[in-house]
């Protein structure tokens, strides 16, 4: 079944979604923007308060103390 790709068509076809129109993305994109202001706005005057960071996975790397890797000067060479 897999071989001949048969599942892999029927889940194109079972989980297809249409794309959004460019003009539906824009006005979701100026939506999104005004909306990332306006709690902007309010943060600064102090009517909300501001949300702490998501913890998990980040792809910032340069506030995270290096570690030393597995291999490297420091690893021993087997002989």
């Amino acid at each position: 079944m897999q071989g001949t790709g048969l599942v892999k068509n029927s889940r194109k076809q079972r989980y297809y979604e249409r794309a959004a129109s460019k003009a539906v993305q824009k006005k979701r994109a100026l939506k999104l923007l005004k909306r990332r202001a306006e709690y902007r706005q309010l943060v600064k005057e102090g009517k909300v308060q501001e949300k702490e960071p998501r913890r998990g996975y980040s792809r910032d790397t340069s506030s995270q103390p290096q570690t030393q890797s597995r291999f490297g000067e420091t690893t021993p060479i087997a002989r």
